[in-house]
């Protein structure tokens, strides 16, 4: 899953607009996918799916909802790229869950942003950590 709800999109005349859904949540896989093979070039295609994949934020609520059974995490993303240029994607992917936290997210209770009614992302534009900032 991928933050998709409240994301700032650019419109034209140097303007935001906070817009929801999967047109929103894919480019920003998509931007992580991309610095994922910009601190490590060699990954393949496949590897980089494999740390998109290893590295999320577990959520009991998307367990039987996605494949990964969590949100993208940014950070820990890039952080398993990185440590994979001199180990094993599997060596990365473990210690990049052990030395990044979880990125903050609403809860499911409705608040704006939540999963509740959306069930597409989990983090608020604004408070957003730096890599995620459109």
């Amino acid at each position: 899953a991928a933050p998709g709800v409240f994301i700032k999109s650019s419109i034209p005349v140097d303007r935001y607009l906070e817009v929801s859904g999967t047109s929103q949540a894919s480019p920003l896989v998509a931007a992580v996918a991309a610095r994922i093979l910009e601190v490590n070039p060699k990954l393949t295609p496949s590897e980089v799916k494999i740390i998109l994949m290893g590295t999320v934020d577990k959520k009991d609520f998307l367990k039987d909802k996605v494949v990964s059974g969590g949100v993208v995490n940014n950070l820990r993303a890039v952080y398993a790229a990185d440590y994979a240029r001199g180990s094993s994607i599997k060596e990365a992917i473990v210690v990049s869950l052990a030395q990044v936290k979880d990125l903050p997210s609403y809860d499911q209770t409705g608040a704006k942003g939540s999963l509740a009614s959306t069930s597409t992302g989990t983090i608020d534009p604004i408070e957003m950590p730096s890599p995620f900032k459109l």
